[in-house]
């Protein structure tokens, strides 16, 4: 039988189209599963005392008419920065979208046009802060103009959003050590603030932090857990975090009777 060629290219265009649109609902399904796991595991989050006048930058920025329009929080990793302030912004119903890893300045442009009336959270996005696009348009993000005009002259087909456009959301930036990427002047436009726990804040948080992660372990395990983390740092300990009392607790459940080797 003979084939033809325009039909057959048809059949194959249609069925390519209908591949993608699946993988679209797929991705699309997989992000509200996603997102609905997020928003439960941060439902009734451990207060933190420490971020307590954090939070209330971040509702000055996000709630009130203020030309500043930027929160930059800077501290150690595994502290709870990210935590804290996703699990604000959701209990107080604020659209955001979270970014980390690692961005193109194209790829920053884009989806701050796509969320130019929402918020941008940042974590540790190095990326931007080793571009000179990137940093270009933080900086416009972020500048004290009432009017923020964003934009990005380009020949690249990549750019699939208009060349200019006026942000009218917010950005906060979770970083560590930020002054290593970027000068003082970008941080004028900021609120900035740093953040960090002793050793003796970690150990009274730890089993709050437990009991929030681990909602199966009993006190009496709880306890032992504590014990033998509270015995086996100190304040030379290098990068003792709330992420480190989670991988013990998972050595703890998983590997029974040698747990503390």
């Amino acid at each position: 039988m003979k084939v033809n060629k325009e039909e057959l290219k048809k059949v194959l265009e249609t069925a390519s189209k209908n591949i993608d649109l699946k993988a679209e609902k797929d991705f699309s399904n997989g992000s509200l599963q996603a997102e609905q796991h997020f928003y439960n595991s941060i439902k009734n989050c451990v207060k933190l005392e420490k971020y307590k006048n954090i939070l209330k930058y971040l509702e000055l920025i996000t709630k009130r008419n203020t030309k500043i329009n930027c929160l930059v929080i800077d501290g150690f990793q595994g502290i709870g920065k990210s935590t804290v302030i996703k699990s604000a912004l959701k209990e107080n119903n604020i659209n955001f979208v979270y970014l980390n890893s690692y961005s193109t300045g194209l790829s920053f442009y884009i989806i701050a046009y796509h969320n130019r009336n929402n918020v941008l959270v940042l974590d540790d996005l190095n990326g931007i802060f080793s571009d000179k696009k990137g940093l270009s348009i933080l900086r416009a993000l972020i500048n004290t103009e009432e009017s923020k005009f964003i934009s990005y002259q380009s020949t690249s087909e990549k750019l699939t959003v208009p060349e200019k456009f006026i942000f009218r959301g917010k950005v906060i930036v979770l970083c560590y050590d930020i002054l290593e990427h970027i000068d003082e002047s970008l941080l004028s436009r900021c609120i900035y603030r740093t953040i960090n726990f002793t050793h003796t804040e970690k150990l009274n948080l730890m089993k709050e932090i437990i009991k929030f992660n681990y909602k199966n372990l009993n006190e009496k395990q709880i306890e032992e857990i504590t014990l033998f983390i509270t015995n086996s740092t100190d304040e030379t300990t290098k990068n003792f975090s709330f992420r480190t009392v989670n991988k013990i607790v998972d050595f703890y459940l998983n590997f029974n009777d040698c747990w503390k080797e």
